[in-house]
């Protein structure tokens, strides 16, 4: 069990969520949408999940909104790099 700010997560997301967030990193690795726009759309739905007193969704959608940030960032400095090195 997760807790963070008095909300109680179980270990495993709803199924939706799952399917949801494959989906869009599958869309994200085939260039089909750009990380940052998925990033963004994720942390709108998990603030109007948060506002529906929907917790715990709000959190696993916003860390997963955070994951793919991070990823893109990092994937965007190796390929800054891989093309700088001869």
């Amino acid at each position: 069990m997760f807790k963070e700010n008095n909300v109680i997560e179980s270990e495993k997301p709803p199924s939706s969520l799952v399917v949801l967030e494959a989906v869009l990193l599958m869309m994200i690795s085939k260039s089909m949408v750009d990380p940052e726009d998925v990033a963004d759309a994720l942390e709108d739905a998990a603030d109007a999940l948060a506002f529906d007193a929907l917790a715990a969704e709000a959190s696993h959608v916003y860390r997963t909104a955070k994951s793919i940030r991070a990823a893109a960032r990092r994937e965007s400095k190796l390929n800054r790099l891989a093309t700088a090195t001869p």
